[in-house]
């Protein structure tokens, strides 16, 4: 009498668990479309050493994982709006989106700003309208694709900083200046965040080709059938050893479903 219902049950658990199934793939095998920005060359300041390395470098990594790339390099204000516009198009409907700056970053007034090259420092109305806020950025992210992942090499020593900070200081300032990034909001949707460093603190630009962090990134992204989350966990282990615990890569995770930048064929089941 009980075999109907038990045979029901059973049907029923098979179909909800391969529908999780296919919900945890959708992200792996969709389209995939990411901007990758470098900026080293900024107006009235000794140059970085590598971000256009490391953007350059990344870019080549992601196309190799089926991303379509969008690279830009020493972009300005203007540049800056016509690529941000591009890959906000660009993304629609896709199931990863990924966004990785390499460059000066700096908070005002818990705001995370990215620098372009001709970021103006000269009063606050410069600085916000001159710089690219990074939480619109993940918040177009968040509603256009399945996936939105951020992935922030922008906590250079920043001379800017000091400089806001005495044209700010005038007497009205009404917003903190800060060094590094702090953190983000996120919707739970499905987003990751990677910081090169922890909050208000300073990410090495590197002495060799790339930044800390980059090179960490660069070793393990490609890596076969690890999950998103795990990876970043492992770059972070690697910028603590190379930097010898000076500095700390930070991850926000708000992913419903397992995401694999490498999925194989040999691959295990990702679980409901």
């Amino acid at each position: 009498g009980r075999r109907p219902e038990i045979a029901m049950r059973l049907f029923a658990f098979v179909i909800g668990f391969a529908l999780c199934l296919t919900g945890a793939a959708s992200a792996d095998t969709g389209r995939r479309v990411a901007l990758v920005v470098g900026n080293a060359a900024y107006e009235g300041t000794r140059p970085l050493a590598n971000p256009v390395n490391d953007a350059t470098a990344m870019a080549e990594k992601l196309k190799g994982l089926g991303f379509e790339v969008i690279l830009a390099t020493d972009i300005d204000r203007r540049g800056a709006v016509t690529a941000i516009g591009q890959f906000s198009r660009a993304i629609d409907g896709a199931a990863i989106a990924l966004f990785y700056f390499a460059g000066h970053g700096m908070q005002l007034g818990g705001q995370n700003l990215l620098l372009p090259t001709d970021v103006s420092v000269d009063s606050e109305w410069a600085l916000r309208s001159s710089a690219i806020e990074a939480q619109e950025i993940v918040a177009v992210m968040e509603r256009r694709a399945e996936v939105a992942i951020a992935i922030l090499d922008a906590c250079r020593d920043n001379p800017y900083v000091d400089a806001a900070v005495r044209s700010l200081d005038g007497g009205t300032r009404s917003a903190a200046v800060e060094r590094g990034l702090g953190p983000m909001r996120l919707t739970g949707r499905g987003a990751l965040i990677a910081y090169a460093a922890a909050a208000g603190d300073v990410a090495g630009d590197g002495a060799g080709t790339h930044s800390p962090f980059t090179a960490a990134l660069l070793a393990e992204i490609d890596l076969p059938n690890v999950e998103v989350g795990l990876m970043f966990r492992k770059v972070a282990r690697r910028v603590r050893d190379e930097t010898r615990g000076d500095q700390h890569p930070e991850l926000l995770v708000r992913l419903v479903d397992e995401v694999y930048l490498n999925p194989t064929a040999t691959a295990g089941p990702a679980p409901a």
